[in-house]
């Protein structure tokens, strides 16, 4: 399964790239990943039109995106615009970290996983 990942180099900016997450585990007629260990889950929405200015994710988490389109930028000038049923890895605690736009339409809802 493919996700998307924001992550902090070590001259301290921001990239994007797609890793894969295995699934390689049979379960009825399917497959999972491997477990991971998560410590909280959060839920949040914004309004259409909200611009958060340059910062760094508060903790490394996966964002499942629900409704709504939210478009970040990472410190190298990179963006992407994400919307119902993708997910990213947020793994940009450091450095000058991104920002974000919630673009016309739905409200942006997501839940956040914290990964430990």
């Amino acid at each position: 399964m493919r996700v998307h990942n924001l992550y902090c180099d070590a001259d301290g900016q921001s990239h994007f790239r797609d890793i894969d997450i295995d699934l390689t585990e049979p379960w009825l007629g399917g497959f999972l990943s491997k477990p991971q260990s998560v410590s909280a889950m959060l839920f949040r929405q914004l309004p259409p039109g909200v611009t958060l200015d340059w910062h760094n994710a508060p903790r490394r988490q996966y964002v499942i995106y629900l409704d709504g389109r939210l478009k970040t930028t990472a410190s190298d000038g990179q963006s992407r615009t994400l919307g119902p049923g993708d997910v990213m890895l947020v793994e940009d605690t450091t450095g000058k970290g991104h920002k974000v736009e919630t673009l016309e339409g739905a409200p942006f809802r997501a839940i956040f996983v914290a990964v430990t």
